[in-house]
């Protein structure tokens, strides 16, 4: 099972539900980040790098506490962050995971 996460009080609702079904099903968890460089708008080539590692930094923060939550339930799993397209991303990782299901969030309010 993928758990595709960002930041926000949806993707927390996400991981917490991915972990339960995890517990109770004996599924694998793997808490996954696809960061999108291309999000910031435009920005200076020569920023692009220092930009990019900075996003790729606050995923890994983001995955690793996703991750810590998982832990309190006595619940080991695997974090991935990704570079590139959201979209197109999750969908190679599936598909190189055979992946039997895939949880996503969405903003509280929608």
């Amino acid at each position: 099972m993928v758990c595709a996460t960002r930041g926000g009080q949806g993707s927390r609702a996400a991981q917490e539900w991915a972990i339960r079904h995890a517990q109770e099903t004996d599924q694998r968890l793997v808490f996954l980040y696809v960061v999108n460089p291309n999000a910031v708008g435009e920005v200076d080539d020569s920023m692009r790098p220092a930009i990019e590692a900075e996003l790729a930094w606050v995923a890994q923060v983001l995955v690793r506490v996703a991750q810590q939550r998982a832990a309190r339930h006595q619940l080991e799993t695997e974090g991935v962050v990704l570079l590139g397209d959201v979209r197109e991303e999750i969908v190679r990782f599936l598909e190189q995971q055979s992946a039997c299901m895939l949880v996503l969030g969405a903003p509280r309010g929608t």
